[in-house]
């Protein structure tokens, strides 16, 4: 079986260190809450030291979540976003997304049977360096067809570090407001960044609209 365990480990201590209390990384996780406490033993604490106070959101964070959601992950499908029901961290990966869609209509044959898991782990497996090659290992291990996302955990964390934006805050704002199905990515007409909006009339970024006479 591909290995899995590290990369799922790597993501989840690192959105722990940055500052995800049990209860929010929980609910945003379909694993059990003993199962997590498992995970997030051992956290480095320099990722929390080099993040330093992580922002509150911004409209260009919102708009680069939006365009994030809407681009990579949904894929520009009119995809809902994820609801309590369906657990975030298992719908932040593009594989994870469209292939837990597709299982109600899917007919099984023994080639496309999910792999029993992801928590196995292979002898000599060491741990992940970063989160890139979290990323990189999780994915593999989704693209296998493992039942449990391997690499959405380090795919938000990397996001949320790169943007400097509190993860909690990013999840409840992907969770409550982004729907792919009633979002456009198109380039800005003043400033020619790609921006996310709600209308195919709207031709400016939320930046540049106000200055638009």
């Amino acid at each position: 079986m591909i290995p899995g365990r590290e990369a799922l480990r790597h993501g989840l201590q690192t959105l722990r260190a940055l500052g995800l209390r049990g209860t929010e990384l929980a609910q945003m996780s379909p694993l059990s809450v003993a199962t997590l406490k498992r995970y997030v033993q051992g956290i480095d604490p320099t990722v929390a030291l080099v993040t330093g106070a992580l922002d509150k959101l911004t409209v260009e964070h919102k708009t680069a979540l939006t365009a994030f959601w809407v681009q990579s992950i949904a894929g520009g499908r009119p995809v809902p976003p994820p609801v309590p029901a369906r657990a975030f961290l298992d719908f932040f990966c593009s594989v994870c997304l469209h292939r837990l869609a597709l299982d109600d209509t899917a007919v099984e044959t023994p080639d496309s049977r999910p792999v029993p898991g992801v928590i196995a782990l292979h002898e000599g497996e060491r741990p992940c360096r970063d989160l890139t090659e979290a990323v990189v290992r999780g994915l593999r291990v989704c693209e296998a067809g493992a039942r449990l996302c391997a690499s959405s955990a380090a795919r938000f964390a990397a996001l949320t570090l790169a943007l400097r934006v509190q993860p909690w805050e990013a999840y409840r704002f992907i969770t409550s407001e982004i729907s792919p199905h009633r979002w456009w990515v198109r380039r800005c007409l003043a400033c020619d960044t790609l921006t996310a909006t709600e209308a195919t009339a709207h031709r400016f970024c939320l930046v540049c609209r106000p200055r638009i006479p």
